[in-house]
């Protein structure tokens, strides 16, 4: 897992909007925040914002050079804690 950190610490994954960590980070932080406050308009947003991470990633998948990437797998690992996060409020 030490990976996670450098992944999320490169400048074009976290900070950059629109990539597939920085999604699935929003998606995550959207979820929790929908799910304290129980505001159903906010989840539905993290919903999106999780579907949106996931079709980056199966995009990655099919490229040889991004699918290698641990950026991709920080990904995956997050959008694990967004279903967590959604299914158990």
């Amino acid at each position: 897992m030490d990976f996670i950190i450098p992944a999320m610490e490169a400048e074009k994954s976290l900070i950059s909007p629109g990539t597939s960590l920085n999604t699935a980070v929003m998606a995550v932080a959207m979820a929790a925040f929908g799910n304290r406050q129980r505001y159903q308009l906010v989840l539905a947003k993290a919903a999106k914002q999780y579907a949106k991470a996931l079709k980056q990633v199966n995009e990655a998948l099919l490229d040889p050079e991004l699918a290698l990437e641990d950026q991709i797998l920080a990904t995956v690992l997050i959008l694990g804690v967004f279903e967590v996060n959604i299914i158990q409020p």
